[in-house]
């Protein structure tokens, strides 16, 4: 599967928000040359509530983190702030230091797992 197709899948696998995390993505896939370049591995995006010129406004901070062709082992993270409907660059392309991309490594690995034992529990319960 090509980074452009697995990004896709888990953008729109993972949209809590999918306006505002469309428009980040359109931001970080248009930093790069290639759409390939880059592997989604996270997506995390929070709603902020906040007051613009005496107006409430929704703000959301959009954090992709993921991995870039011909550099292994390194993660990296951007993020990106949507508040109405514009997208605004609020970090680009940081290196994860080792602690992020253990705490990363060990949250992947615990929803792998989790996932495997649903998946045994539910083909148990099919069988009784």
């Amino acid at each position: 599967m090509l980074n452009t197709e697995a990004n896709e899948d888990l953008l729109n696998n993972a949209a809590s928000y999918p306006r505002q995390q469309r428009i980040a993505f359109d931001m970080l896939t248009k930093s790069y040359r290639n759409s390939n370049d880059f592997r989604l591995i996270q997506i995390s995006t929070t709603k902020r509530d906040t007051i613009i010129d005496k107006s409430d406004v929704d703000k959301y901070v959009i954090e992709f983190t993921y991995t870039k062709k011909n550099i292994a082992g390194k993660l990296f993270k951007s993020k990106y702030q949507v508040i109405d409907e514009k997208g605004y660059t609020q970090s680009f392309e940081l290196e994860l230091t080792n602690i992020e991309q253990f705490k990363i490594d060990s949250l992947l690995e615990t929803s792998q797992q989790h996932i495997l034992q649903s998946a045994k529990n539910y083909s148990d319960t099919i069988r009784q």
